[in-house]
């Protein structure tokens, strides 16, 4: 019965030793399969990391642009207003210059209905002149200089 004893302890031992062995194998198997997953941990960890500050330069980027256009659209504010008033200007002297344009031209053309008055009144004195010296000369008559008329 002694040695059915060992037989069945002997047996036990060899039972725990091979599941000792497998405990161990699994143990092994599991401690290499953590330390996968901390090395994907850290790996996505420096790519979450990486990604994060692509974000905020991307962020920092996007901010500095929309200061610009702000920056940018003040400005053409600004000078849409100084061309406005620019053109305002050349506006009012545009019409100083016609109004005075059309004064000019007024006394341009009565200074020319004046010329052509004073030509005719001219041309009357000269056929008058003319028709005088073409009268024959009586005795006692003497030649006396037309006043003239104007």
């Amino acid at each position: 019965e002694v040695a059915k004893l060992r037989e069945e302890n002997k047996d036990a031992l060899q039972t725990a030793d091979a599941k000792r062995a497998a405990h161990e194998s699994a143990i092994t198997d599991r401690e290499t399969q953590i330390d996968t997953l901390k090395q994907d941990i850290k790996v996505h960890q420096e790519q979450m990391q990486l990604a994060q500050n692509m974000l905020e330069e991307k962020e920092n980027i996007a901010s500095e642009l929309h200061l610009q256009l702000v920056e940018a659209k003040e400005e053409t504010k600004a000078k849409i207003l100084e061309l406005k008033d620019d053109l305002a200007h050349k506006s009012r002297e545009l019409s100083n210059v016609n109004a005075e344009l059309e004064d000019r031209t007024k006394d341009v053309n009565d200074l020319e209905k004046k010329l052509e008055q004073v030509r005719k009144e001219f041309a009357e004195k000269q056929g008058q002149v003319s028709e005088a010296a073409a009268l024959p000369k009586r005795d006692g008559e003497t030649e006396e200089p037309l006043s003239s008329e104007t």
